[in-house]
C-alpha cells in the first residue's frame, strides 16, 4: 500500500491522469491533431504544477491520445493519427456491417490489455536496464545517445541525410547561448535573449502544435455531417471465449509494441503494422484479416499501445526518449530539474513508482472514458477548424508566453512553427530535431568529461570496456549495413516490379 500512498495523499494526482486520459483521446478523434499536439499544448501548464502532477496529466495524454486515434479510423476510415491507421483495416468493413460497437470495443479492451502488459514489462525492465547502468561513465552515456541519433537517422522512416541533418541542426540550437564549460557565448549575435540559449519549450510547441496548425490551414476538409455515425448502445466487448482464442495474438503485440517502443526513433506506427502483420502470421484463418475481424483491431491496437510503456523504458533508464512523446516528458522533469536516469531510482524512487502506477491507472480511465462518453468525444469531429484552429493557436501563444513572459519565446515559437512545417512538408526528421535540441547540453558533457579522462588512451578505454564498444560496433552496424541492406532489398523489389 506504500506505493499507493501518493495518491491517497493527494487525490488530484487521480484527477490528473483522469483529466490528461479525456483530452488525450479527445485530441486524438481529431485527425491530424493528436496525443502530440496535446501534450506539446500542456507542456508549459505543468511548470506550474508539481512534477507529480505535470507527468501524470501528460501520461494520461500519451496513452489516451494513441488510444483515441482508433475511433475515427473504425466510424469513418480516417485515422486520427498515423498510429491508428492499422485498425481501420477490419475496423471500417465493420463499421459498415453495423458492428461499430463491437469493432471500438474491441479496439478498447486490446488497447488497455496491450498498454497494462507494457507497463508490467516496463517495471521489469527498468530495474534491470537501471542496475546495469550504474556501471556507466561518460564514454558509454556519449556512445548510447550517438547510437539513439543513428537509429533515429537511419530507421526513423526519413532518408539518413534528412535524418543526420535534422539532429544537427537540433545539436545546434542546443549549443546556442553560454557556454556552460567554458563560460563564453557562443552563436548569440549580440543578442541578451539568446546569451541563455534557446529555450526548448517553445522549440517543442512550435514544431508540433503550430506547424500541425499551418499543415492544416491548406488541407484541412471539413467533415460532413451526414457522414456522421453515432455510438448508439454501450459498446459491446469481445467475450471471454474471443479473448482466449485471440490470446497469442493479443500477447505476442504485446511484447512486440513494447519491445519496438523502446527502439528510439521506431514509434507506435511501426509497431501498430508490424503487430498486423503478425497477426497474419499467428491467425488460423488469414485469409480473414481485411474483412472486418476483431483480430486485426486487436493486434495492432495492443502493439500500439504497448509501445508506450516501451518508450519509457530508455527514457527513465538512461535518460533518452523512446519516441517524440517521451520527449515532451522528459523536457516536463527536465524542467523541474529532474534528470531521469539510473541514479533517477536512488533518488526520485516516489516518482518512479509515481509513474508505473499513473500509466496503469491512465489504461484503466480510458476503459471507463470510452465505455461511458465515446458517443460524446465523437461529436468534437464536427467542430468546424476555422473555429478549432484559432483557439489553438492561442493556447499556442498564451504557453510560450507563460514559461518565462517574454514575447521572445512567442517569436521562436512561430518561427519553430514554420520550420517544422518545412520539414513535414519535405519528410525531415522532427523527432531528430527535438531529440537534438533536448540532448545536446547532455552530449557535450559527456563528451568533454570523456575528453578529459581518456585523451591519451581512448582507444585502449574504448577496447578495455565491453559496454562502450559494443555501443560503438552497433552504432557501425546501424550507420552502415542497415541503409546497404535497405537499398539491395529496394533493388529487389525494383527487378521483380519490372518482371510483372
Amino acid at each position: 500500500m506504500e506505493i499507493f500512498q501518493g495518491f491517497i495523499n493527494d487525490p488530484i494526482l487521480l484527477l490528473m491522469v483522469a483529466a490528461g486520459a479525456f483530452f488525450g483521446i479527445l485530441f486524438g478523434t481529431i485527425p491530424g491533431i493528436g496525443n502530440l499536439m496535446a501534450m506539446s499544448l500542456a507542456l508549459p501548464l505543468t511548470y506550474s504544477l508539481s512534477p507529480e502532477r505535470g507527468i501524470l496529466l501528460l501520461i494520461g495524454i500519451y496513452c489516451g491520445g494513441i488510444y483515441g486515434g482508433s475511433l475515427t479510423a473504425i466510424l469513418f476510415r480516417i485515422p486520427g493519427s498515423p498510429e491508428n491507421a492499422a485498425a481501420m483495416f477490419d475496423g471500417y468493413p465493420m463499421a459498415q456491417r453495423g458492428e461499430a460497437d463491437k469493432a471500438i470495443g474491441a479496439a478498447v479492451i486490446s488497447s488497455v490489455i496491450g498498454g497494462i502488459a507494457s507497463v508490467l514489462l516496463m517495471i521489469f525492465a527498468c530495474s534491470f536496464i537501471a542496475k546495469a547502468a550504474l556501471k556507466f561513465g561518460p564514454m558509454e552515456y556519449f556512445l548510447l545517445t550517438i547510437f539513439a541519433f543513428c537509429i533515429i537517422a537511419t530507421l526513423g522512416g526519413t532518408s539518413q541525410l534528412k535524418g543526420w541533418i535534422s539532429i544537427l541542426f537540433g545539436l545546434f540550437l542546443a549549443i546556442i547561448g553560454t557556454s556552460q564549460i567554458y563560460g563564453l557565448p557562443r552563436f548569440a549575435f549580440g543578442s541578451n535573449y539568446l546569451l541563455s540559449g534557446v529555450d526548448y519549450v517553445p522549440v517543442l510547441i512550435g514544431v508540433f502544435a503550430v506547424s500541425e496548425l499551418i499543415f492544416r490551414m491548406g488541407t484541412s476538409k471539413q467533415m460532413s455531417l451526414k457522414e456522421e455515425s453515432e455510438i448508439k448502445h454501450r459498446l459491446q466487448f469481445p467475450n471471454l471465449k474471443e479473448l482466449w482464442d485471440l490470446k497469442l495474438t493479443i500477447f505476442m503485440s504485446s511484447i512486440l509494441g513494447t519491445f519496438l517502443g523502446a527502439l528510439p526513433g521506431i514509434g507506435a506506427t511501426f509497431a501498430s503494422f508490424t503487430g498486423y502483420a503478425g497477426a497474419k502470421k499467428w491467425s488460423k484463418h488469414p485469409e480473414r484479416l481485411g474483412k472486418g475481424v476483431i483480430e486485426g483491431i486487436m493486434a495492432p491496437e495492443a502493439a500500439n499501445n504497448a509501445s508506450t510503456g516501451g518508450s519509457m523504458i530508455p527514457l527513465i533508464t538512461l535518460g533518452i526518449p523512446g519516441s517524440a512523446s517521451t520527449a515532451i516528458l522528459l523536457s516536463t522533469l527536465m524542467l523541474h530539474g529532474l534528470v531521469p536516469g539510473p541514479s533517477f531510482f536512488f533518488k526520485q524512487i516516489d516518482l518512479v513508482y509515481t509513474i508505473y502506477i499513473g500509466m496503469i491507472l491512465a489504461n484503466v480511465f480510458i476503459f471507463i472514458i470510452a465505455y461511458f462518453e465515446i458517443g460524446h468525444i465523437l461529436k468534437v469531429m464536427y467542430i468546424p477548424f476555422t473555429i478549432l484552429g484559432p483557439i489553438l493557436m492561442s493556447v499556442c501563444i498564451i504557453g510560450s508566453f507563460a514559461l518565462s513572459n517574454r514575447i521572445f519565446d512567442v517569436w521562436i515559437m512561430i518561427f519553430f512553427g514554420m520550420i517544422g512545417y518545412i520539414m513535414k512538408r519535405y519528410n525531415y526528421s522532427i523527432i531528430g530535431l527535438t531529440m537534438g535540441i533536448i540532448l545536446g547540453a547532455m552530449l557535450e558533457n559527456h563528451f568533454y568529461r570523456m575528453y578529459l579522462l581518456y585523451e591519451d588512451n581512448f582507444l585502449h578505454e574504448l577496447f578495455s570496456r565491453p559496454i562502450s564498444l559494443s555501443f560503438a560496433i552497433f552504432t557501425i552496424v546501424v550507420f552502415v549495413v542497415v541503409p546497404i541492406k535497405k537499398k539491395l532489398s529496394q533493388k529487389r523489389l525494383a527487378n521483380v516490379s519490372e518482371k510483372f
